[in-house]
């Protein structure tokens, strides 16, 4: 799969999907099966539209959303799916101004030139949100353009939505988030130095820095580590060492078996359960006898997703 943030016109009919896909959750999947099964089975390419910044941050720049997923986490989850190119779009004054009849001639077609678009029952476009998916299959019927307009999934009496898979990640409610989402919790980075505090411990951690991401509250999680397509039982905590009186917040995972050192390295660490609450220690001994009962625990929940073939 190619990813490209510079935009591209296509001579060649193509199959296309609009949305802002943060998180890539079951509903998404949807929309990129349909994508994915047209175009093979119509020889065009498949293109997954996107945009950057987030529309609610550009009209409100006051605003940041918590990403679920970032771009390395998109990629791991869509290249398995056959999705040929990503385009991630710069959201600008000019975009955000168009008619959803101007967006269509001067997005849609001209740029991508599709014969096929997909997107849910809930998509907008164009100018304060004013092409409905009824205007997309008029606009589409008026072009000769084949069109489906999913329903939107629903999930436990819930519909799946990436506002509601952040709800329950600032719940803590990890198994919601990943039925919701349908994959795994994935947190990915290059491998950073950190203080060395848990190497003192005994535990040595890869340390990640995550700005701008939507994360579950400050704690230990059992976890698997995925390093040059090798996926590592793990245990992970989210926090700022209130033990050490630290105050950035980072993902900090010890790997449960030996690695050389990955500094440098890009990482993928899946978040699978709770094991605790964060909480800071009088001693640096009460600190480590309880990580190696964290590590205990977090064995425990690690065979149990490997039986459920989580892995």
């Amino acid at each position: 799969m190619q990813i490209v943030s510079q935009t591209q016109y296509f001579e060649q009919k193509t199959a296309l999907t609009i949305g802002n896909f943060d998180g890539f959750h079951k509903g998404h999947v949807e929309l990129v099966i349909r994508l994915v099964e047209y175009a093979r089975k119509h020889s065009v390419k498949s293109i997954v539209l996107t945009f950057d910044p987030h529309p609610l941050e550009f009209f409100s720049p006051e605003t940041r959303i918590p990403r679920i997923n970032g771009l390395a986490e998109t990629e791991r989850i869509l290249e398995p799916m056959g999705v040929d190119l990503l385009v991630q779009m710069p959201f600008t004054k000019a975009l955000a101004g168009m008619s959803p009849q101007t967006f269509f001639q001067e997005v849609i077609q001209r740029t991508f030139n599709p014969e096929f678009i997909v997107v849910g029952e809930d998509h907008h476009f164009g100018k304060n949100r004013e092409g409905t998916p009824a205007v997309l299959n008029q606009l589409c019927d008026e072009n000769c353009i084949t069109v489906d307009i999913l329903p939107q999934v629903v999930l436990e009496g819930k519909v799946i939505s990436s506002t509601v898979i952040r709800r329950f990640l600032e719940m803590g409610d990890i198994q919601s988030a990943r039925r919701f989402l349908g994959h795994g919790l994935f947190y990915s980075g290059v491998v950073e130095a950190g203080a060395g505090r848990g190497k003192g411990l005994g535990f040595p951690t890869i340390n990640l820095h995550l700005p701008g991401r939507a994360l579950p509250p400050p704690g230990v999680y059992a976890s698997m580590t995925n390093h040059r397509d090798k996926w590592i039982p793990s245990v992970s905590y989210f926090g700022n060492a209130p033990t050490f009186n630290g105050t950035k917040l980072i993902l900090e995972t010890h790997l449960l078996e030996q690695t050389p050192s990955l500094y440098g390295d890009m990482v993928t660490v899946d978040i699978l359960d709770f094991i605790r609450e964060d909480q800071r220690f009088s001693t640096p001994d009460m600190l480590k006898e309880q990580i190696t009962r964290d590590i205990d625990v977090a064995h425990k929940m690690i065979r149990n997703f490997s039986g459920k073939g989580d892995k």
